[in-house]
């Protein structure tokens, strides 16, 4: 987790037991259980590369979620 997220999560990384095949799926599951990500628009990552809606999330895949930015 990177910037807001990290310190609302109060820690740089989340544990959720169980997960979803999909970035959709998957994001539903962290904002379940973890509440304060709800409403941030947080992107989902996957080894490196964004995902979101059906895109499937491979096994074992290294995550990150990152807040919204805006640029200039």
């Amino acid at each position: 987790m990177f910037a807001g997220l990290r310190e609302s999560a109060g820690g740089e990384s989340l544990e959720l037991k169980g997960s979803g095949s999909t970035a959709r799926a998957l994001k539903n599951a962290l904002e379940k259980e973890f509440p304060f990500l709800r409403g941030t628009g947080f992107a989902l990552w996957a080894d490196k590369e964004m995902v979101h809606g059906d895109m499937e999330i491979p096994e074992g895949a290294e995550l990150a979620l990152l807040p919204p930015v805006s640029g200039g």
